[in-house]
């Protein structure tokens, strides 16, 4: 029970000179013994909780007055309206000018640009290239009797003399009477008469006689390589037998008639002829200009094979006109060699050069042998021979002989350079083995690659001529490319490239990728670069193929994937020539040559002689440095993260920093927005 406690107030003023206490009103005080729980204290710096929920207006005001942005709290805490629109003016150009900048550099980033850097590297050493020397013959003329190029020493003519056209070259003791039949034939012909190689009669012009038996001649006659009459112009036989020429007439290759502009018959049977008349290379109807084009059929019917199922795949994109310039209606067969050389319409006999078409085996027997070729090696001054090449067959050349190889020898170095340095070779083209028909020009091709590299001296060789020695000075240079979504630059995969020591190359994929094409559509190559059967040149079906095939690659038909390679060795060459041998030098020089090679001493019995069928070659390298090429990337994933941000700080000033408020900001806004979804509002109980 509360009780009333009287309290006294104090008055201002003094009495008797001390304090008068008054009587004031009661004030009841608390009772501390009722029963209620004590309030705790807080302390006065906490602040108290806002209890009001929250609302998106809110989010959007503390983001902005704490985020670390730059602009927008300036925007929320403007002083007026204009200032804060201002500010927005002055943000949103900001922004403008960062996402201009930045899509800028995001989409150069994904053009995935690169640089390329140059630099000179010095070393103490270098490898060596693979030098690959050919000599610019292929057949041998002394290695033709008894083959199927035999014929071509009697077009070709020059060994009926003395020493000058070097007749005591060839050994025809051993030969019985061929020599002597050869003569026969080499001056029997031009007006009429004459004998033929083995039996009969006939010329040039007319007379009778065949490569066996019959007679016939060029322009008049009777004849065939076995039996049966006939010439180029009229007369009858063929190449077995019938009869007909190239105008008019009957017979074919076997039999049959027909000729080249009129007639029956065809190279087994039917009837037909390249301008008019029926039936084509292997039996049917038509002809090249009659009949059908190409024979009946779009690339097919007659003369393509009865369809154009071969080139189905092309579509009907591509117009394709054939050439008839190898028209060889009136050779007897493959050895008529006087039949190619009359047929030949070019100044320069272009057309008949590649009828010659030994396979690997005859080159290895027919070509230049690397003894009688390499006379004299030296390689940094230390000798060398022979033995230290490697035979690699070229279409065009024969029998060619590479250099630091590679294959079953460690790889060359070289620690020296000048031209007294490096390779030297003597080389010895024997110039009485030319075949002349096919070899325009007397030398040797030299191709300089990496040895890893499939050597192709008709396309990238450097001629150097007899009688004079040719130095050549080399830098090396590397080129690394980069691969991947940059370029389409590969090591081979995915191509026509196949080899099984060589690195690849876009020529020697192209290359390929022609004669597998030319194999798989015409079963014949035109290369020896693939083994395969040589395509004809007297099949008019298999010409009309291969011509088709390289109209298609020309025209980027083909499909030939041989983009550059990631990594590419190249050596960079400057060429300078001498005459040699000087005339004091020349004596020494047979001292050296002549025990070594019998015709070589035979033959190098004076200085112009020994200039006709002599070259030096000096292969060096220039500096003993090489140019590397390198390409790199332009931007990285590092460096493209440095420019954004820079321009992120440098526009609106935001760093990784801001992008955490950011998202925390994006959280607090969804989850405002699924509690005003979701949330049930509670029902306060009544009092």
């Amino acid at each position: 029970m509360s009780k009333n406690i009287m309290t006294a107030g104090i008055s201002s003023g003094y009495q008797n000179d001390a304090f008068v206490v008054m009587p004031s009103e009661s004030i009841p005080l608390p009772n501390y013994h009722q029963n209620k729980a004590p309030v705790e204290s807080k302390p006065a710096d906490e602040p108290e909780k806002d209890q009001t929920p929250k609302t998106f207006g809110g989010l959007v005001s503390e983001f902005a007055d704490n985020t670390t942005a730059h602009g927008v709290s300036r925007i929320a805490n403007a002083s007026s309206c204009i200032a804060s629109f201002i500010w927005l003016v002055i943000l949103c150009a900001a922004f403008s000018g960062f996402f201009y900048q930045g899509t800028n550099l995001v989409l150069d980033f994904f053009s995935w640009p690169y640089g390329t850097t140059i630099d000179i590297i010095t070393n103490t050493s270098v490898d060596f290239p693979a030098v690959t020397v050919c000599n610019m013959n292929r057949l041998r003329r002394s290695e033709l009797k008894g083959t199927r190029f035999e014929g071509v020493i009697a077009v070709d003519g020059g060994v009926t003399g003395g020493d000058n056209d070097y007749s005591w070259f060839f050994d025809w003791s051993s030969q019985g009477d061929f020599y002597t039949q050869f003569l026969s034939s080499a001056g029997g012909g031009g007006g009429g008469g004459g004998n033929s190689s083995v039996g009969g009669g006939g010329g040039s012009v007319g007379g009778g006689g065949g490569s066996v038996g019959g007679g016939g001649g060029s322009v008049g006659g009777g004849g065939g390589s076995v039996g049966g009459g006939g010439g180029s112009v009229g007369g009858g036989g063929g190449s077995v037998g019938g009869g007909g020429g190239s105008v008019g007439g009957g017979g074919g290759s076997v039999g049959g008639g027909g000729g080249s502009v009129g007639g029956g018959g065809g190279s087994v049977g039917g009837g037909g002829g390249s301008v008019g008349g029926g039936g084509g290379s292997l039996g049917g109807g038509g002809g090249s200009l009659g009949g059908g084009s190409l024979g009946g059929g779009s690339l097919g019917g007659g003369s393509l094979g009865g369809g154009s199922l071969w080139f189905s795949d092309l579509g009907n994109d591509f117009n394709f006109q054939y050439d008839n310039y190898y028209d060889f209606g009136t050779v007897t067969g493959e050895s008529d060699w006087d039949g190619f050389l009359a047929n030949s319409k070019s100044e320069d006999f272009s057309d008949i050069i590649n009828v010659a078409n030994p396979t690997r085996d005859e080159l290895d027997v027919l070509g230049h042998q690397a003894e009688d070729f390499i006379l004299q090696c030296t390689f940094d001054r230390r000798k060398c021979n022979y033995t230290d090449f490697h035979k690699f067959q070229n279409s065009q050349y024969g029998n060619c002989y590479t250099f630091n190889h590679g294959r079953d020898e460690a790889v060359r170095t070289t620690s020296k350079s000048g031209s007294q340095y490096g390779l030297h070779l003597t080389l010895f083209i024997e110039q009485p083995e030319y075949v002349g028909l096919f070899t325009p020009e007397s030398g040797v091709r030299i191709g300089i690659d990496h040895w890893e590299t499939t050597p192709h001296p008709e396309d990238s060789g450097i001629t150097a001529s007899t009688g004079q020695a040719t130095s050549i000075a080399m830098r090396k240079s590397f080129i690394k490319r980069l691969g991947g979504r940059y370029s389409e630059c590969t090591t081979g995969e995915d191509t026509e490239f196949e080899s099984d020591f060589f690195q690849y190359s876009p020529l020697t994929c192209k290359k390929q990728c022609v004669q597998n094409n030319m194999k798989d559509r015409c079963d014949c190559v035109s290369d020896i670069l693939l083994d395969g059967v040589q395509c004809s040149y007297l099949n008019s079906t298999q010409q009309r193929c291969r011509q088709l095939v390289e109209a298609l690659y020309e025209d980027d038909k083909l499909d030939c994937y041989c983009p550059v390679a990631c990594e590419e060795n190249g050596f960079q060459t400057s060429t300078s020539v001498s005459t040699w041998p000087s005339e004091r030098y020349e004596e020494h020089l047979y001292s050296r040559v002549a025990p070594k090679n019998a015709v070589a001493a035979r033959m190098l019995q004076d200085v112009e002689t020994t200039r006709k069928n002599l070259a030096r070659l000096r292969i060096y390298f220039e500096e003993l440095n090489f140019q590397r090429v390198e390409q790199s990337p332009n931007w990285s994933i590092d460096s493209i993260l440095g420019a954004v941000g820079g321009l992120m700080g440098l526009y609106v000033g935001i760093s990784s920093i801001t992008l955490a408020e950011i998202i925390v900001f994006i959280l607090s806004l969804f989850k405002q927005c699924c509690r005003t979804m979701l949330c049930i509002n509670k029902v306060q109980p009544s009092r």
